[in-house]
């Protein structure tokens, strides 16, 4: 089953343009991804050789430390916006906005949310109003 994800209503105050609604639905999509190669990624790496032929080291571990402290900054800036968009429904916001397809109907026979339908989907708003802001504020690069 597809589930239909809508942009936010314009007479909303968490309204964003379209586009730039999807671009943030997407980018959160990636989340599961970021946790699983920031899991993956520990311990040092082995010295590989620059393909280029100069016979000098590349810098293995110097550089999985760099992938591993950017994927950390991502999942860390999804997982405060969830918290700092409401506290007490941050782990179903993070569900919701992390996972492909998860409705309030399904966290409601699943998880037992303690809200309702209005108000979960207007914290799922504010959630990806208050990303736009993070992001665009440039701190973090997406």
């Amino acid at each position: 089953m597809t589930i239909k994800i809508r942009p936010t209503l314009k007479r909303s105050q968490w309204a964003l343009p379209k586009h730039r609604f999807y671009e943030l639905y997407h980018y959160c999509l990636q989340y599961p991804e970021w946790v699983a190669e920031y899991n993956g990624m520990l311990g040092a790496r082995a010295i590989s050789y620059n393909s280029g032929g100069s016979g000098t080291p590349g810098h293995p571990t110097e550089s999985a430390g760099i992938r591993r402290s950017l994927l950390k900054d991502k999942i860390d800036l999804i997982e405060s916006t969830a918290r700092e968009t409401d506290q007490s429904l941050a782990v179903y916001i993070l569900k919701a906005v992390t996972m492909d397809g998860v409705t309030y109907s399904y966290l409601q026979t699943r998880d037992h949310i303690p809200c309702s339908r209005n108000m979960f989907y207007d914290r799922r708003r504010k959630f990806y109003w208050i990303l736009d802001q993070k992001l665009s504020e440039g701190l973090i690069r997406p």
